[in-house]
């Protein structure tokens, strides 16, 4: 918030101790700030887990992959527990990866009555070039 100027004025009764005050304030609203060093997971495609054939692969190469991970000696529950997310959430991530895109286009590009419309509108702007 930034405070440009402020008056004091009187009123319409000027024999009174009351008075008006008028200010001009800028406003501006920020942006929230992210934490540096913390990314948000990304989403990822879980609609291929819902036939069972990609859900069983899934399985075994998650099984693979926790099978490859060691838990260590002197660590902390934390720390165990950040390597185990980790592990599972790259493996997920590099079998399922991101999902296609939610908002398809309302039309279809390929559709013959659109080109013709599309192709009319083209020739009317090159008359009016």
């Amino acid at each position: 918030m930034d405070i440009h100027s402020i008056r004091a004025m009187r009123g319409a009764n000027c024999w009174t101790d009351h008075q008006i005050l008028r200010s001009k304030v800028a406003f501006k609203i920020r942006q929230k700030h992210n934490r540096q060093g913390i990314s948000k997971p990304t989403k990822l495609n879980t609609a291929k887990l819902s036939t069972t054939s990609h859900t069983e692969s899934f399985e075994q190469e998650m099984d693979s992959a926790l099978t490859q991970w060691e838990e260590k000696e002197k660590s902390t529950p934390d720390e165990e527990w950040a390597a185990l997310q980790q592990v599972v959430y790259n493996t997920t991530k590099t079998y399922l990866g991101k999902p296609d895109r939610k908002h398809q286009d309302r039309f279809d590009p390929k559709d013959h009555e659109l080109q013709t419309l599309m192709s009319r509108r083209d020739q009317a702007h090159q008359r009016v070039l």
